[in-house]
Parts: C-alpha cells; sequence; structure tokens
C-alpha cells in the first residue's frame, strides 16, 4: 500500500509541476548557464543526488538534441578527468522546430491495412468491369 500511494503522491506533484524532470532540469541549467559538458550539468545538477551521469543525464542530452532544443558547441577538456567532452547548448526558442509525432508501428499497420483493403476493392471492380466486357 505504501508504494501505491507514494507512486500517487509522485504523479499529482509531477502533474502540478512540482516535480521537475531530470530533461527539463538539464535544459533550464543549460539555458541558464550556457554551453555545458555532460560531465559539467552531471556535478552542478546531479552529483548530489547520486544520480549517474550516463544513466540519468546523457540519454536526457540526446533526447533533447533529437527534439532539437540542444545542439554541439563545440569540445571541452575536463579540468577533472582529463577526457575532451562535446559542449552543449540550448537552441534559441525562435529556431526550434516543432516536432512532427512519429506514426506508431500499430497505426502505421493499421493504415497499411486499411489501404490494402482499399487496393483490393478497387482491383475487384476493375476486374468486374473488364470481364463484364468479355
Amino acid at each position: 500500500m505504501a508504494r501505491e500511494t507514494s507512486a500517487v503522491a509522485y504523479e499529482t506533484k509531477k502533474a502540478s509541476g512540482m516535480v521537475e524532470s531530470v530533461a527539463a532540469r538539464v535544459l533550464r541549467l543549460v539555458r541558464e548557464r550556457g554551453p555545458l559538458t555532460s560531465r559539467q550539468i552531471w556535478e552542478m545538477e546531479f552529483e548530489q543526488e547520486g544520480k549517474h551521469l550516463t544513466d540519468a543525464v546523457r540519454p536526457r542530452i540526446f533526447e533533447l538534441a533529437h527534439q532539437g532544443l540542444l545542439r554541439e558547441a563545440g569540445k571541452e577538456t575536463s579540468r577533472s578527468t582529463g577526457i575532451e567532452g562535446l559542449l552543449w547548448e540550448a537552441v534559441p526558442e525562435a529556431e526550434v522546430k516543432p516536432l512532427v509525432a512519429k506514426e506508431s508501428w500499430k497505426a502505421k499497420a493499421l493504415r497499411l491495412q486499411a489501404e490494402n483493403e482499399d487496393l483490393r476493392s478497387q482491383l475487384r471492380e476493375h476486374e468486374e468491369k473488364v470481364f463484364k466486357d468479355i
């Protein structure tokens, strides 16, 4: 019962805007602080929470980039690791293109099935005309 009530409480807070998603936090931080590497984002926002860089931050960065909200802005070598990392910057809102929803495989299957039925119907009508004249 405790798990169910916790889940309901979380969803209620999330719906009311009290809980910010990891992706929203990443985007907010990059908009506020300018170009950052994934490690910098993690160190500033998520390290203290015990979230992992590869589990929490990097996937959200790639999702945001795929959505056209973040883009590569160069490279920077980390002072702590000596490893070169990509810098990410927020795409200005005026340049953000609206997302076109992808068709799910189920919707595509239903659409193709309907198209197939239409084509079969057209073929039957055509065959009836051709054989009627013979």
